[in-house]
């Protein structure tokens, strides 16, 4: 898929591994610049910045709490020092803490593990939204995709369980509400809702366990980690100029709202 970002500006939280470094590379394959975002993995992240750069296009990596206002700002600060201005904006940074013993029922889990799980997932997309909005409204032109989850539906958000899945749902409903106050100002807010995908997770499981999985999915298959980049790309790209405040469930029919 070849969308046309050409000297687009894209800053992709969480982008130091998994589907936020997938993300971050096509987006460098389809001619965008690409702020690599990390939390405190920043070899890591280099190491991404190094495969864009590969492409032909230009990358700089960035350290940040996102749980942190503060920090958030300096790293606004710092995308504009470097590129002079931010066009997307994906949300994809977030902790889903894993217990040994399985999904931990609401009555058990700790003020800790809410507290994660909330401020990371939430308030870190909610302060990131917050803060590239106020660039974005000088611009008068901008597209933010959230990434969601399919278990804001389902509830199964894996270990610990609930936090998870409340943190996601709370995504697309501040969707829709960014969405709502931005859109007469140029500005575009989405969400991307992936059911079960390819990943360091998956690697864990036996083929057993992973077979059992995609035999729930109708499509009989679990989803690829680019098959979500593509649909964000899709979503910040002008292909997608007359949508906002919409939820894309790409889960290969797992789950159908």
């Amino acid at each position: 898929m070849i969308v046309n970002m050409s000297d687009k500006v894209v800053l992709v939280t969480g982008a130091s591994q998994g589907l936020g470094e997938i993300i971050a590379i096509e987006f460098a394959r389809n001619n965008a610049n690409v702020v690599v975002h990390c939390n405190s993995q920043p070899d890591k992240a280099e190491d991404v910045v190094r495969r864009i750069k590969e492409t032909g296009r230009e990358a700089l990596a960035i350290c940040c709490n996102i749980a942190d206002s503060e920090q958030v700002r300096r790293m606004v600060a710092q995308v504009l020092d470097h590129f002079g201005r931010i066009d997307v904006l994906v949300n994809n940074a977030a902790v889903n803490p894993k217990d040994p013993k399985g999904r931990t029922p609401i009555y058990n889990i700790s003020d800790e593990e809410l507290d994660l799980v909330i401020d990371v997932n939430l308030k870190g997309t909610f302060t990131c939204t917050r803060e590239v909005l106020k660039v974005m409204l000088e611009q008068k032109r901008g597209s933010i995709v959230n990434i969601a989850s399919a278990s804001a539906y389902t509830c199964n958000g894996g270990p610990p369980g609930a936090p998870y899945s409340i943190s996601k749902a709370g995504i697309m409903c501040m969707t829709k509400c960014a969405a709502l106050d931005v859109a007469s100002q140029g500005i575009r807010v989405n969400t991307v809702a992936p059911g079960p995908i390819e990943g360091p997770t998956n690697l864990r499981n036996t083929p057993e366990v992973n077979q059992a999985m995609a035999e729930k999915i109708p499509l009989k298959r679990i989803g690829k980690r680019e098959e979500i980049a593509y649909t964000v790309i899709f979503l910040a790209s002008d292909l997608s100029n007359n949508t906002t405040g919409a939820t894309f469930d790409v889960n290969g029919g797992w789950y159908m709202p």
